[in-house]
């Protein structure tokens, strides 16, 4: 690659990098009813409630539960460990 040429590309890229941004705008728009009514998803959580009775001025106490279909992965190294202490 000649010198001209890189020169050129060393010109291109940061102006490409900031014209395609701006050409990307975009607004939120308010779905109606029926517009919410054609949008689901599955499989990827599920809630449960439980009643798990009162609390003693008589309000109502309940349990909620919520699972999520997500794969975590960590590592951990440990220092120190202490048991009984």
């Amino acid at each position: 690659m000649n010198k001209k040429t890189f020169l050129n590309f060393l010109i291109l890229i940061p102006l490409t990098l900031m014209v395609l941004p701006s050409s990307g705008l975009c607004e939120l728009k308010n779905l109606n009813d029926e517009g919410l009514s054609e949008v689901y998803a599955e499989g990827f959580s599920t809630f449960t409630i439980t009643d798990i009775g009162t609390d003693s001025s008589g309000n109502k106490l309940s349990e909620t539960e919520a699972r999520f279909n997500i794969r975590a992965t960590t590592y951990t190294t440990v220092d120190s460990l202490k048991l009984g202490y």
